[in-house]
This record gives structure tokens, sequence and C-alpha cells, in this order.
């Protein structure tokens, strides 16, 4: 369904999760590094069928593309998968030599029930490495506004330079060692933010002790248009501060917002093997998952 490149040991972060409790952005989202699109065509020993020809892709292409993808959910023929897949890699391995790197990691998140998807990637060297399920509550009246725990400050919005590193500085400390995590540098974090249409720097919405930043709630309208549904794209808690009910309190906060806006409800994205137990956290606050996806990765040497 989706594949990307990630260089070991730099550059990139799952664009969600938590620390208290893990999630995956949007349907889920690629971990890549953002390189330069290749101006060239990448040759390939699959034959495309038919008459079909292979380009760079245009502004223009947004709306095709965007079909393209949602009919690939669908039904695409074995040996345009083969050649897609096989052009992911090639893909994957230009843009690993690009950026200087000797081996590369490439992701592909799929639905769990695409077995045929699955066999492709298996036959291709990718090993499954965990399972994402999709959460959410619906909110089907009011609900009431969560408790502040003690001595924590509330800080909704993230408007300065120094807020928003504090930000980044507790994503990194609360996401490390977790499935598919490789920090992003601070202003390529910034860039990606603002680069999204369905976010708001309002959004982010940050806890500190003693003027501290320990925990972060980053949500979003990814799904406001599509479900009428709120959006935690990533949830995280210092280690040090976990146990004091603050992703609770965090979560909790966000129905209320939720309810309040007339959302149906809201939605979330978590890592079933979670070493923090996310997954029951969020079970405990009345979220079921919807869907379920599953990450194959494999590592390429690049040549």
């Amino acid at each position: 369904m989706l594949a990307a490149a990630v260089p070991v040991g730099a550059v990139d972060v799952p664009a969600g999760g938590d620390a208290e409790a893990d999630s995956v952005p949007t349907d889920p989202a690629p971990v890549g590094a953002v390189l330069p699109a290749a101006r060239s065509v990448v040759k390939t020993a699959v034959a495309l069928p038919g008459d079909y020809i292979v380009r760079p892709p245009e502004p223009g292409d947004a709306k095709a593309i965007f079909h393209l993808y949602s009919a690939c959910n669908i039904a695409v023929g074995p040996e345009v998968a083969v050649w897609v897949l096989e052009q992911a890699l090639q893909r994957a391995q230009e843009m690993g030599r690009v950026a200087g790197h000797a081996e590369i990691t490439v992701e592909s998140y799929i639905y769990r029930a695409d077995e045929p998807l699955g066999a492709l990637l298996r036959d291709h060297g990718f090993a499954a490495g965990t399972t994402y399920h999709r959460m959410r509550r619906d909110h089907t009246g009011p609900v009431p506004a969560a408790v502040v725990p003690a001595d924590i400050v509330v800080r909704r919005g993230v408007f300065d330079d120094a807020g928003r590193r504090a930000a980044h500085d507790v994503m990194i400390e609360s996401f490390r060692d977790q499935f598919g995590f490789v920090p992003r540098p601070h202003a390529e974090w910034v860039e990606a933010r603002e680069a999204q249409a369905t976010f708001d720097w309002s959004q982010l919405t940050v806890l500190e002790v003693n003027r501290r930043a320990v925990a972060i709630r980053d949500c979003s309208d990814t799904y406001l248009e599509t479900e009428n549904c709120g959006h935690i794209g990533m949830l995280g808690v210092v280690q040090r501060f976990r146990g004091r009910g603050l992703a609770k309190y965090l979560l909790y906060d966000a129905f209320a917002q939720d309810a309040a806006a007339g959302r149906a409800g809201t939605i979330l994205h978590v890592d079933t093997n979670n070493p923090t137990q996310a997954l029951g956290l969020y079970q405990s606050v009345g979220m079921t998952p919807t869907l379920s996806y599953t990450a194959y990765r494999r590592t390429l040497q690049v040549t």
C-alpha cells in the first residue's frame, strides 16, 4: 500500500505516536526521508503492460494520483503491483544514494486483511514488523471537561521557536526505541508540520512541570471532512513523568474539545506492540479498534 525509504540511523520520524500511548498519523502515513524527486525515468526489469509510459509527476497530476491511489486499494493486476513495488524499491535506493547512505530501510503499511499484498511484500524480502490499530471513540453527547493533574500547566498552541523546540524535544524523548522512529532535525520537523494542510500550531498542546515541557499532544483535522472526527496524530509523555495520568488527561481533554465542536468522534492510531502498553490505555478510555494495519520492513544495501 505504502512504501518509503528510511536511512538507517538518520533523518526521519513517524508522524505520530506516543510514549504512553502510541499512534500512527493518518491512514497510516509512509515513514520516509524527504528528498527531491528524481527528474529522470528509472529503468526496470519488469515491462509495463500495454502502451503505458513513465514520467515524473507534475502538480496538475494530484487529483489523478489520488484517484489512482484509491483504486490501487481496490483492484490492481499482479503484473502492475509487481512493477509498482519494484519501482518503489529502486527509487528508495536512489534516495539513499543521493543522501550518502550505504543502507536504507523500506517500510510498507498495508491493511492487515490484504493477504495478496502481504504475500507480494514477503516474496520481495519484506518481513512483518508490527501491527497498528486505528482506534475511535464516538461522542453521542457532551463530554465533561478533563481535570488538569496537580502541578501541571497546560499550554494550548505553540507559536514561537522556543516552544516548538521544547515540543520537539518531548517528542524525541517520548518515542525513543519505538518501531520505525528515527529523529528528524528540528527545521525539517517544523517544515513538515507546516506543510500539512490539516494541521495548525494552535492544535499542539504541551504540558509543563516547573516550566519544563513533559508531555505533548498533536491534533489535526485529518478526519474532519470524511468522518467529522477529531484526530490525535501524536501523544507523548517523557519517561520520568509517566504513570501520573498525563496521557489520560490529554485524551479526555481532546474528547471534550471534539464533542464541544460537534465532532462525531475522535480517532488515533496505535502500535499494538508499543512497550508502554498504549493499547490498553486507549481501551480504558472507551476507544475501540476499527481497522488494522501491518507494517512490513526490508533493509536494502545501496548500490
